[in-house]
């Protein structure tokens, strides 16, 4: 999805650079836009609530929004975290949902800087505060997966569910023990992301996810794809 075409309902506005996603749900919160040459320079937040449903035939994702009311939006371009502040503000002006989430942190309490920078747009360490914590997916793309009885693999990438804007599943690149294999994980079956770690715990064993359902960039992941995974997993579907 990331380098899809963004349409707003008078034009484009750039294209998808990177998702914003609460660690606890693993609920997408928004999308980070690359205005591109519309707007040079500058990123913008859009929330689900602006998208519609992807034109996967000409590589779309059109927006309910018109180009002057992204132009107008909140500027987020300075090197800043993504504040709460900052989220309320866009959810002011767009008229979007606000709940609480927090930028990156820690485990064991607040440590200064490294910044994970995204563009232009950081997300940065705030004190501990209860609550899901904001996550990039390019930041957590090459994070170790580890097992309840050790490595096993690195995150190569993402599945998000269009129809409820969700991470569904979780590419997982086994290449130093399974050469040339990578495997599909439910995000239901996700534990814990160490921002320090650089790490991503998973509640299964390391022959569990050696037997998961292989992925293969070739097929479509369709609903049967992914029931697939998670009658693999013996969850239930939502």
């Amino acid at each position: 999805m990331k380098g899809s075409e963004l349409r707003a309902l008078d034009g484009d506005v750039g294209s998808v650079r990177d998702f914003l996603f609460e660690d606890d749900e693993w609920d997408i919160r928004y999308l980070v836009a690359d205005t591109g040459v519309w707007l040079p320079g500058r990123k913008v937040l859009l929330s689900p609530a602006a998208l519609q449903d992807p034109d996967w035939s000409s590589g779309t994702i059109p927006v309910d929004l018109t180009r002057e009311q992204i132009k107008n939006s909140p500027d987020i371009t300075t090197d800043q975290p993504v504040s709460q502040q900052m989220q309320a503000n866009l959810a002011a002006y767009y008229g979007w949902p606000f709940l609480p989430t927090y930028p990156y942190m820690p485990a064991g309490g607040f440590v200064p800087p490294p910044i994970t920078d995204v563009g232009n747009l950081t997300i940065a360490p705030e004190p501990p505060l209860e609550g899901p914590q904001l996550r990039s997916c390019q930041e957590v793309i090459g994070y170790a997966i580890m097992a309840r009885d050790g490595e096993i693999g690195d995150v190569k990438d993402f599945i998000i569910d269009t129809a409820n804007w969700k991470i569904s599943l979780v590419i997982v690149d086994t290449g130093r023990w399974l050469p040339g294999r990578k495997v599909l994980l439910s995000a239901g079956n996700m534990r814990h992301l160490s921002w320090n770690a650089r790490s991503l715990s998973v509640n299964l064993t390391r022959e569990q996810v050696q037997g998961s359902p292989e992925y293969d960039s070739k097929t479509p992941v369709n609903v049967e794809y992914e029931k697939r995974v998670l009658d693999y997993y013996g969850r239930p579907r939502s």
